[in-house]
């Protein structure tokens, strides 16, 4: 197609339209705020509530962002520097953070809320009165214990 035809410029412009999708950045992805269903493979950089209908697959929490599981399903995150986790119980429903790895960010674990195979790289995990860590492996990061239940953490 040479350039003096009339489809082109629009050619040319669709081609800067997908390039620009392709090659956006992971900070510009859009989440859900306020997850009830099933949300899969998303990257929070805001806030995310996650209550007692919701179940989020393969999280990445980044810059700032922060996900509370109050009475919900975490599984799979990833806590990169700057971002949290907070996991505690809503309406009397449990929240729970199933193999969460910590790079840099940071894990609370409260009241009602149960942390399991969590691996924490670098960055830390809070547990506190009422809150359950079970097979944390600590590899070279932190967790700090406040009148709670731990069971099976690996120091690596």
């Amino acid at each position: 197609m040479n350039r003096t035809s009339p489809y082109y410029c629009r050619r040319s412009v669709l081609s800067l339209l997908i390039s620009a999708l392709i090659y956006a950045p992971p900070g510009m992805t859009a989440f859900t705020p306020d997850v009830i269903g099933v949300v899969n493979d998303e990257t929070v950089d805001g806030s995310q509530r996650v209550d007692e209908r919701g179940t989020t697959n393969n999280t990445h929490i980044i810059n700032h962002g922060q996900q509370n599981v109050h009475g919900g399903v975490s599984n799979g995150s990833l806590i990169e520097s700057g971002g949290y986790q907070d996991v505690g119980s809503h309406n009397n429903f449990v929240g729970q953070a199933n193999n969460t790895t910590i790079n840099g960010g940071r894990q609370t674990i409260h009241d009602g809320g149960i942390s399991t195979g969590t691996i924490i790289d670098s960055g830390n995990q809070d547990v506190y009165t009422g809150g359950i860590s079970n097979g944390t492996t600590i590899k070279g990061g932190n967790s700090h214990c406040s009148g709670q239940v731990i069971l099976a953490t690996v120091l690596q």
